[in-house]
This record gives C-alpha cells, sequence and structure tokens, in this order.
C-alpha cells in the first residue's frame, strides 16, 4: 500500500511480471487488469443503455455537412415522429428517460414556458410552432439516410441534449389530444460523433444560451456521474441535476451544491467562500 491510495493506481508493471509469470504455467489464463475508474466505468457503461430509433424528415426540408468525424444535420420532423422516437416502448404512456441521460435538464412540467409550449402545440395555430420553438439537438453515433422526397433517418445511439423541455411538453400534449398534434412540425438537429468529450461540449453549448446554472452545465460531467454512482452505492441518491431524485425520501437525497458547500467550509476550512461562491461549486468539483 503506497501513501493510502493502493486502491486507485495501476498495477506496479514489475508486480504485474510476477503475477503473470506465476501464472503462465496455466495455459487458459488470460489477465485483465482493473482500476478503480475503469471498474467504474463499467457500471456506468451498463447503467445507461444505449438507444436507437428512426426520424422521417418532412420532404426535402433538410440540410447536411461534414467536417472531419463530425457530421451535422438539420431537419424539419413532425412532433409525431418526435414522440413515437421517444416514447417507452413497454408503456406507450410514457418517454423512455434513457433519452435523456446526457440532457442537463429535468423535466419542469409546471414552468410557464413548458406550459405555454404545450398550450401552442394545442392551439389553433400550432402550425406557427415551427417558428416559435428552438428546436431539438441530438448527438448520436451514427445518423443513416438516403437522400429522397422524405428520407427515414435512422439513429444509432442517440441523446436528445437539448430541447428535453419541449419534448416532454410535445408528449403531454399528445397524450391529451394526438390528433391536434399531428398539425405540429419543428426543427430538428442532429450531430453524429463517437467522441464523447465532443458530445458534452456539444450539451454545454446549446444549453449556455440560455439561463442555465452553471451547476446544471457541469451536471453530466464524468466526476459527477462517478460521485452519484458512488453514493449510490452507499444508499443515497446524489443530485448532479436539481430536483433529479424527486421520488427518494428526502433524507436520502444528496444536493451536489450543498455538498459542495459543506466540503469547502469544514474540509478546506473556507465558510466564507463556501456561503459567497456557491454557484460556482459543481463546476470546481467536477475538475477535482
Amino acid at each position: 500500500m503506497r501513501n493510502g491510495y493502493a486502491n486507485k493506481q495501476k498495477l506496479d508493471s514489475r508486480a504485474q511480471k510476477r503475477f503473470e509469470k506465476a501464472l503462465s504455467k496455466y495455459r487458459t489464463v488470460e489477465c485483465f487488469y482493473l482500476d478503480q475508474e475503469d471498474l467504474v466505468n463499467k457500471i456506468l457503461e451498463r447503467k445507461y443503455r444505449r438507444v436507437n430509433g428512426q426520424l422521417t424528415f418532412v420532404e426535402k426540408q433538410y440540410f447536411d455537412r461534414s467536417d472531419g468525424p463530425l457530421k451535422g444535420i438539420v431537419a424539419t420532423v413532425s412532433a409525431t415522429d418526435l414522440i413515437n422516437l421517444v416514447k417507452d416502448a413497454e408503456d406507450g404512456s410514457k418517454i423512455n428517460g434513457d433519452v435523456f441521460n446526457d440532457n442537463i435538464r429535468i423535466y419542469q412540467p409546471k414552468n410557464k414556458i413548458n406550459r405555454r409550449i404545450r398550450e401552442t402545440a394545442l392551439s389553433d395555430e400550432n402550425y406557427e410552432f415551427w417558428y416559435l420553438n428552438n428546436g431539438i439537438t441530438i448527438v448520436c453515433e451514427k445518423c443513416d439516410y438516403t437522400p429522397s422526397r422524405s428520407p427515414k433517418a435512422t439513429l444509432t445511439n442517440f441523446q436528445i441534449v437539448n430541447g428535453s423541455q419541449t419534448t416532454h411538453a410535445l408528449f403531454r400534449a399528445y397524450l391529451e389530444d394526438s390528433e391536434k398534434i399531428e398539425n405540429v412540425l419543428l426543427l430538428i438537429r442532429i450531430c453524429q460523433t463517437s467522441e464523447n468529450r465532443i458530445s458534452e461540449k456539444i450539451s454545454e453549448t446549446t444549453n449556455s444560451q440560455t439561463p442555465v446554472n452553471t451547476r446544471d452545465l457541469h451536471a453530466n460531467d464524468y466526476v459527477q456521474k462517478k460521485l452519484e454512482e458512488e453514493f449510490r452505492s452507499l444508499g443515497y441518491a446524489y443530485e448532479r441535476k436539481k430536483n433529479q431524485h424527486q421520488d427518494q425520501p428526502s433524507d436520502l437525497r444528496l444536493d451536489n451544491e450543498l455538498l459542495g458547500q459543506i466540503y469547502l467550509a469544514f474540509y478546506l476550512d473556507k465558510p466564507s467562500e463556501a456561503k459567497n461562491t456557491k454557484t460556482v461549486l459543481s463546476a470546481n468539483m467536477s475538475n477535482t
């Protein structure tokens, strides 16, 4: 054990050689080395399920471009098609929550803006929706389609990183009056990339154009996801997003902003900074 961090360090190369030499007499042995971070990665991979789906572009109202490994598509889709994309396969009255794992916001049904989105979608003037709404941003590993009048795009491992509020509001409107929603069209942007870092940047920049707390902008940082999993193993619901675990008992919910204040005040002995600079605590926690 070295400085109390033995479980977090990579296996020493000399120890690895000795270990493999001792096992060399067994022909069927194959060695894999996992440190603490590798194990957390494995947990995250199993927890966050991959989601695939299809979207149909409205007529020829789409445009695409490529920049090396990146590919972008801007298109018009129907609200009904978007709803079918996010609908839970087992219960059509619910949304598949895995679609929003990389979205920094939790849907707020009582928010007045979200109420307006739903009301606009159900109004007699819902043809205006395309012009009034900012649209949806999706990131995915791959987007396949054959150019045609109304191409059907197949999305592999996709996430809605901007537009959760719009999607949920449209879904609620759909449950109220599915026929009315058939007239609603909206703008959608699809970013094809297999690089997680780019996906995180897209999520942050598309949401930073509207008033979003610094804490929320870093809700999907890797460190925040690791903390959530580690606290979960201890029986606590760590909230990297505001009100993320509203269904859990209040005594088991741990707000990451409050934890950051406690850490700064008691462990770093900076109570004044903890009180006055809490808005940047989550960002700092993600960088430690």
